[in-house]
């Protein structure tokens, strides 16, 4: 009989959790079955969070991410919370292309970094760069500072919510469990956005510290907003 190829693919868990499963992998469980893949969602989802959460025992720094839409000003935010332009910034398409990270450059974020399909990379935040970066796929690139008041801090720009990129989307979903605030930034024009709207009904749910700006907004807010935003629990 010809083996199951798929049968031990560990590719997409964190190898510091892969080898839970190799063990049980040819065990029979009843009933599972018929609900196959998202049994295996549910089981990489979970040792991705079991990875996760080890890595924040080990490093205690405070992650606090910036998330949101194409267009809403997420990117024109982070860069003012950390002073310096540092992310991209534009409306006419998705800028933040991998995520950009403000740390302090003795912040140990690579030491046992959870997820393997997320290359990091460093470089200062003041040598001349040429500019605001926007990252790259499938990369997590830290600007270093030497902000002592900042040494236990790691600001996050992710990649935008609703990108046609499902990589990039996966990467901000990924981020997401080492988050201990989430900065969720929304627009008149993006505010009942499915996807966004997910994200922050997640954070909600489990909640995770967040803060809600809606951005670009007309002096009276119209009343559709606000009762839409109250109807999904945001007063």
């Amino acid at each position: 009989m010809e083996k199951d190829a798929t049968k031990n693919d560990h590719s997409g868990i964190p190898e510091s959790a892969a080898g839970v499963l190799s063990s049980g992998d040819g065990i029979p469980y009843p009933g599972l079955m018929p609900n196959l893949e998202e049994t295996r969602r549910l089981s990489q989802d979970f040792l991705k969070r079991l990875a996760a959460f080890s890595y924040k025992k080990r490093e205690p720094s405070t992650w606090v991410l910036f998330v949101g839409g194409t267009g809403t000003g997420k990117s024109t935010l982070f860069n003012a919370f950390c002073g310096r332009p540092l992310s991209e910034t534009g409306v006419e398409r998705p800028k933040t292309r991998g995520p950009v990270v403000y740390a302090h450059q003795g912040c140990t974020i690579e030491k046992g970094f959870p997820f393997r399909s997320i290359r990091l990379e460093r470089q200062s935040s003041t040598d001349g760069h040429g500019g605001p970066l926007g990252g790259s796929p499938g990369h997590l690139l830290v600007l270093e500072h030497c902000r002592e008041e900042w040494s236990r801090l790691v600001a996050v720009d992710t990649p935008d919510l609703d990108s046609v990129e499902a990589r990039n989307r996966e990467v901000a979903e990924d981020l997401y469990l080492l988050s201990d605030a989430v900065v969720f930034v929304a627009s008149q024009e993006k505010y009942a956005d499915e996807i966004p709207h997910r994200f922050l009904s997640r954070a909600i749910r489990e909640q995770t510290p967040y803060f809600f700006l809606l951005n670009k907004v007309d002096k009276c807010l119209d009343e559709e907003i606000l009762g839409t935003l109250a109807s999904r629990g945001i007063p």
